[in-house]
């Protein structure tokens, strides 16, 4: 092969790539007309539901102790999707129907409403079912809703944002415990 050969076969080899390169991104990406008119690239994000039926259950806390009545309601798309009660031992079991979208809103309202407010623990991930409602995990739910609405990244930072470190012990080793366990605070 001559060297003039080469230098063609090199330039060929480069316009292809560049061509592949601008019709891969081209169908990787789609435009999204935001709220504010500006048109941005992102990516697409697949609904996450749930493919079969699921016992979801936890234990319903409130600053006074553990609630022993009261009433669970499980929202998604701003629908009620289920309900069920809390137990005597502040447990609480509720089966969430195939097909449900993501996220839901867990909520409690406790019997005595006049001890005791209502709570919630907002829900991202379909692979964990024990969601402890308490005042910890509300804070968390009504921040994320703030920032924008529930999805991981919201609750992570409300999670981060709402856990209090004493001054005097704020080092890696007076760290106890994971303040975003299933995004409900210290557990």
């Amino acid at each position: 092969m001559t060297k003039n050969h080469l230098v063609k076969k090199s330039y060929v080899l480069k316009y292809y790539s560049v061509l592949l390169l601008v019709l891969a991104t081209g169908f990787l990406t789609a435009c999204d007309n935001t709220p504010t008119g500006k048109t941005s690239i992102v990516a697409a994000t697949p609904k996450q539901t749930y493919n079969k039926v699921v016992t979801v259950n936890g234990v319903v806390r409130g600053e006074k102790g553990v609630i022993k009545s009261g009433e669970i309601k499980v929202i998604s798309q701003n629908k009620t999707v289920a309900t069920s009660t809390i137990g005597k031992n502040g447990r609480y079991q509720v089966d969430i129907p195939s097909g449900t979208e993501f996220p839901l809103l867990i909520s409690a309202l406790p019997a005595d409403q006049s001890q005791y407010k209502k709570l919630s623990v907002a829900v991202v991930n379909a692979m964990l079912t024990n969601h402890d409602i308490t005042p910890s995990s509300t804070e968390i739910a009504k921040t994320a809703k703030k920032l924008g609405g529930y999805t991981k990244e919201n609750l992570f930072k409300a999670a981060l944002g709402t856990v209090d470190m004493p001054d005097r012990d704020t080092t890696a080793a007076g760290f106890r415990g994971d303040p975003t366990k299933q995004f409900g605070g210290w557990h």
